[in-house]
């Protein structure tokens, strides 16, 4: 017979439509195995092909017991020139597979009891854990696809159309067997895949493996079974994905708890869920368990044979595969458990096994000596040994899973050292259990479109490459089920995914725009989703090298800082790159940062012990032992570098199979590289060898793109380089352990030391600048804000200065106009690289221009200092060249600087001066600008009525110059200052206004300080009943700008509460405020809320709390030189109780100091309390 490799093929077993199985036998071991190959010319089609190239990358990720084994794969070698000709044609593609000799499932429907059935089905649920952990969804899940051992035992196999779960835009056959597809494969696009999708057909195997006859849906047991298993099968068959277990470990642990049987043969439908039918004559005394029986092939059923007629027959089957899929059966015939959404994504997942070995797939079939090669690339690669780390990975989740609260920890190590397997490990593992919820975000040294939170979002949700307004449309039917109910939460995420440019307001009205106010707003948009998600199940965020992911760090410092308000079930797993950390200078601060808090604990991957470097090293394909030693010896303990040394002897045809395993061929000296980089560059010429030149150049520009290669992008730049890649080129890839699938027909780089090593071998030929330039100019031609930074980066790499630093000067503004600051800081800092490089004169307005937008910028994020000394740089070069429009805009962003430290002599100094320079040149727009400042600078001094009529001026020019944000803003500062004045109304009529322009820009945070001061209206006019109202929706929109504004809500319920007398409820709620303010270092704020807290004290006779609360607030306020209505009456009021008291030297305390704050605003209320001082004496 014919040879393949170590196997001889010994007589076909089966045959389908485009090729055929083989028994064949391992000649060394005697082992059986069955060998599919393509024989069928139809089967050559790329679509085919493609197919069964996703069966061989889908299940060689797989090892588990219940899933049928690989063993090798492909192609059938050319025949000798004579000879007979061989049984299968040459060049056809084959997999060797374990075989599997108990025959299917299929042959045993009805014919089983529920203890076995029971166990079928456990096996099964734990093989798709197994699978779907890592990203596999099976989707032709039905009898004949579950195979027997001889010992009863369950494997899963024919993986022929398996959907990556992370390739949900991809090519998506609209395949699998009628009568067990969920409805959802009948969308070709896959984006609403997922475990619950082989749930479904495990519910409708369930049906005919223990039913009688079947139409869908109703149902009647043909064995006695548990009362809730009519209930369990409803909610794993529900028309609705949404409606049924969400993973593989639920439906597991459902069934587990279902309990002996309790109903008769046809009886099921008793059961109020579903609907059965009458059961077939008989008393069920044909039903056995696997293991038993006559029989005896598979020791199945005791005395039946598998062609039994009745339920269990091929007819039946057929009748079931040919049946209607419920996509088209309505609903109403649904039984009540899945009508009544009895099942939905929001039951209890199963608890966290305390040990992680406890769960650990046994090992799958022996490895089979001279085989393997085919699929080295392809096999998951094991976890050897890092027992300490992984304890203390487990150990963390178990700590989120006890206190529902986040951690985070930090796996910092070498390239190479093994942090992303890791994690990766943790991920599939908790996964598997039903433990997790499992985002993955990914950074690279060059940006690209699927890093950091967006990207992760954007996969988790399947939006990969959908616009904007289908990103909308398909977020308004995912959330919904999450509880995520108000439009604009959805909105807001949709931002977060695909941020509308700032001019888009034409395009996109306001009822389908949610605008952020800065990165913390957007982080908190980010974290209300992950709530919802994790109220359900706890959360596994892998954030993968975050050396990389500034922003990313950011929002884990939110996420920690909001755990005192909102705790968020959440483990943070963060791998960091040492050796490329070194040159990140923002990364470094944060990652210090968050180290020193309680909640972080940082492992470092070192090079792995030599004891488990030589089980890892002798493990991989079954080394010899001297060239086992070789390698163990030069890799030095990373991981890495073992398996890519391997990869390089595999690829290079430099190992022969001999009698102690795989070595190196006689003569042939194993030269190993110095690093990585070495090892890269080897394995890159060894795949281009042989390939088209067209090849190379689409890898490189895919190196140009980033780690992760949009198909969309990469085929663009393609086509403008006019090159053509081969069919096979990303497949090859991944099957040689260089590329892993991503989006499409995309592919991500493995590691980004590769992304790397090809970047070095375009640079040394002097490609890498025009590869930018193809990248820049692509990418250019559907630019929106995500892309305008990494059309920059293109081409400052390109050498392409002056369009770097217009796309990054495009970049900065539209970030500043997102409130984005340190996003922005980071492209400026880049902007300014490129403006170096270019060296235009010193004339440039560029270079102005710049300094400008980092002194903006500085101010939005808070850096102060650094902001100063941009402006000041700005001004003393426009004073040089004679740029009085640079010059007047300087000096206000001087005085804005200037004001926020609180210098407001400074601030008003500034803003003459640049009032000045602006009347000499007619520069109008400038004057509004410089009208605004001074009423913001006049209301901090407590000057109303000066602050009224120079916002009045503002708000006139602002509108003649079209500027809304600005406007919007000048509507709210005159509404603040109307009601410091006494204006109640006009206050009213001033924030409504600039409540409604925040609402037609899209700003919700803006919105809701507005709203919370129309709820201080409402309070000063006595409507306290509205006011309340006012301020719990001011909290709704404040909370979406994070948990930091909503203080002063709490502030305002204070007041509210001791208008009413209540002031033990008001002092709660002060209480709660202060402690806020005093850990963010609000010095005059603290002040105001002591001032406030002296009524509650003289109230309760708390007069050792009266005096440190009126020593408090008289230091601050003095310091900070703060004045408001809200401070001024509270100190009133807490002189009047202690008058009341007796307190008479303590009631002459406060009423000083309130009149200090009604002199201070110029209202007439000073006089009263004057008076009041005066009658104490």
């Amino acid at each position: 017979m014919m040879r393949l490799g170590p196997f001889e093929l010994c007589a076909p077993i089966a045959e389908g439509g485009m090729g055929r199985v083989w028994a064949a036998r391992h000649m060394e071991s005697g082992a059986e195995v069955a060998i599919k190959v393509l024989t069928d010319a139809g089967a050559r089609r790329p679509a085919f092909l493609r197919a069964f190239t996703r069966e061989v990358i889908s299940v060689a990720r797989l090892t588990h017991p219940g899933i049928v084994s690989v063993y090798d794969h492909g192609r059938v070698p050319s025949a000798p020139a004579e000879g007979r000709a061989p049984p299968v044609p040459p060049g056809s593609p084959y997999l060797v597979m374990e075989r599997v000799t108990g025959g299917a499932l299929s042959e045993w429907l009805g014919h089983v009891a529920w203890e076995e059935a029971r166990r079928v089905l456990e096996a099964i649920l734990e093989a798709l854990a197994h699978a779907h952990a890592r990203g596999v969804v099976h989707r032709d899940l039905k009898p004949a696809n579950v195979l027997l051992t001889r010992a009863g035992q369950p494997k899963l196999t024919d993986f022929g159309i398996a959907q990556p779960l992370d390739l949900e835009d991809g090519e998506v056959l609209a395949a699998g067997t009628p009568g067990f597809m969920a409805p959802e494969q009948a969308d070709r696009e896959g984006r609403a895949l997922g475990p619950w999708t082989d749930l479904f057909a495990v519910g409708r195997l369930a049906c005919v493996l223990l039913g009688g006859p079947m139409s869908v849906p109703r149902w009647a047991p043909r064995t006695p079974v548990p009362s809730g298993l009519a209930a369990w099968i409803a909610r794993m068959t529900h028309p609705d994905p949404v409606q049924r277990f969400q993973r593989a470990a639920d439906a597991l642990a459902a069934l587990r708890a279902l309990g002996e049987p309790t109903c008769g043969v046809g009886e099921g439908r008793e059961d109020p869920s579903v609907a059965g039918e009458p059961a077939p004559d008989g008393d069920g005394a044909g039903r056995g368990a696997f293991g038993q029986g006559a029989a005896d092939r598979n020791g199945v059923v005791r005395g039946a044979t598998p062609a039994a007629a009745g339920a269990g027959s091929d007819g039946d089957l057929e009748r079931l595969e040919s049946a209607p899929t419920l996509a088209e059966v309505p609903e109403s015939a649904w039984p009540a458990a899945a009508r009544d959404g009895h099942a939905s994504i929001h039951a209890a997942p199963p608890p966290l096994p305390e040990d992680w070995r406890r769960i650990e797939a046994e090992p799958t079939a022996e490895a089979l000596r001279g085989a393997g090669l085919g699929l080295w690339g392809l096999k998951a690669l094991p976890l050897v040994g890092r027992e300490a780390l992984r304890d203390a990975l487990w150990s963390a989740l178990g700590a989120v899973h006890r206190h529902r609260r986040a951690r985070v920890v930090l796996l910092q190590g070498a390239a190479g050292a093994g942090k992303t397997r890791l994690a990766e490990w943790l991920a599939e593992t908790a996964h598997a259990a039903g433990a997790v919820e499992v985002l993955r975000a990914r950074h690279g040294a060059l940006r690209s479109a699927g890093d950091g939170l967006e990207g992760m979002l954007a996969r988790w949700l399947g939006l990969r490459r959908l616009d904007r307004a289908s990103v909308v449309t398909r977020l308004d039917e995912v959330l919904l089920p999450w509880g995520l109910r108000d439009p604009a939460e959805r909105l807001a995420i949709a931002e977060v995914i695909a941020p509308s440019l700032s001019d888009d307001g034409a395009a996109a009205p306001a009822a389908r725009r949610v605008r952020f106010s800065g990165a913390a707003e957007r982080h908190a948009a980010i974290l209300r989703l992950l709530e919802r998600l994790a109220s359900v199940r706890p959360l596994l965020l892998h954030l993968d090298d975050v050396q990389w992911g500034s922003d990313t760090l950011e929002f884990v410092q939110a996420l920690l800082d909001a755990q005192a308000r909102r705790p968020l079930a959440a483990l943070v797993v963060c791998t960091v790159r040492e050796e490329a950390l070194e040159a990140r200078e923002a990364e470094q601060a944060l990652l210090t940062r968050l180290a020193e808090r309680p909640e972080v604990e940082t492992h470092h991957v070192g090079p792995l012990p030599p004891q488990e470097h030589q089980a890892l090293v002798r493990g991989l394909l079954g080394l010899e032992e001297t060239l086992a030693a070789q390698i163990e010896a030069r890799s030095a303990g990373n991981p890495l570098f073992a398996v890519q040394v391997v990869d390089e002897l595999v690829r290079s045809g430099r190992l022969e199979h001999g009698p102690d395993g795989y070595a190196a061929p006689p003569g042939v000296t194993l030269e190993v590289p110095d690093d990585l980089h070495q090892i890269w560059m080897h394995r890159i010429e060894s795949f281009l060898e042989g390939r088209p030149e067209d090849d190379a150049t689409a890898l490189e520009l895919g190196a140009a793109l980033g780690v992760e290669v949009d198909a969309a992008e990469w085929q663009a730049c393609l086509e403008r380089a006019g090159a053509s890649v081969s069919s096979d080129l990303v497949p090859a890839l991944i099957a040689q352990r260089l590329g892993r699938p991503a989006a499409g027909d995309g592919f991500g780089f493995v590691h980004g030391l590769l992304r790397e090593s090809l970047e070095r071998r375009a640079k040394e030929a002097g490609r890498w600048a025009e590869h930018h330039r193809i990248c820049a100019e692509v990418l250019e031609a559907k630019a929106g804000p995500k892309d305008l930074a990494r059309i920059g980066e293109h081409f400052l790499a390109a050498g392409r200065y002056d369009e770097a630093v217009a796309c990054l000067s495009a970049a900065a503004y539209e970030l500043e106009s997102m409130s984005e600051a340190l996003k922005a800081r980071l492209v400026l800092a880049r902007r300014e690289e490129a403006l170096r490089r270019l060296a235009p004169p010193a004339t440039d307005r560029r270079w102005t221009q710049g300094w400008l937008l980092r002194a903006r910028v500085g101010r939005a994020a808070g850096r102060l200092d650094e902001a100063e000394a941009w402006a000041k740089k700005a001004l003393e070069h426009a004073r040089q060249l004679k740029r009085p429009e640079e010059e007047a805009k300087a000096l206000y962003l001087l005085s804005v600087i200037a004001r926020y430290r609180g210098a407001t002599a400074v601030a008003w100094r500034r803003i003459r001066e640049s009032d000045r320079v602006a009347e000499r040149h007619g520069l109008e727009a400038q004057l509004g600008y410089n009208a605004k400042e001074k009423g913001w600078i006049r209301l901090n001094r407590g000057d109303r009525e000066e602050a009224i009529a120079l916002l009045r001026k503002a708000v006139t020019a602002l509108e003649a110059a079209g500027d809304r944000p600005e406007l919007a803003l000048s509507a709210y500062a005159l509404g603040v200052a109307s009601i410091q004045a006494g204006r109640l109304d006009e206050a009213r009529d001033h924030l409504l206004w600039g409540m409604r322009l925040y609402a037609e820009l899209g700003f919700r945070t803006p919105q809701g300080l507005a709203i919370s001061s129309l709820g201080d209206v409402a309070r000063m006019q006595g409507r306290l009943t509205a006011a309340e109202r006012l301020y719990r929706t001011a909290e709704r929109y404040l909370g979406a700008a994070g948990y930091g504004h909503t203080i002063y809500i709490d502030l305002n319920r204070g007041l509210l509460e001791m208008q009413r007398g209540r002031f033990d409820r008001a002092l709660e709620q002060l209480d709660r405020s202060y402690e806020t303010l005093l850990q963010q270092g609000a010095d005059g704020p603290a002040g105001a809320v002591c001032a406030m807290r002296l009524p509650c004290r003289a109230a309760a006779a708390d007069w050792a709390g009266f005096d440190r609360d009126l020593k408090a607030a008289t230091e601050r306020l003095t310091r900070s030189g703060m004045a408001d209505v809200d401070i001024a009456w509270p100190l009133g009021l807490a002189g009047d109780l202690a008058a009341e008291r007796g307190e008479q030297g303590r009631a002459r305390q406060a009423w000083a100091l309130a009149f200090q704050q009604w002199q201070a605003l110029g209202r007439r209320e000073a006089r009263e309390v004057e008076a009041k001082l005066a009658g104490a004496g």
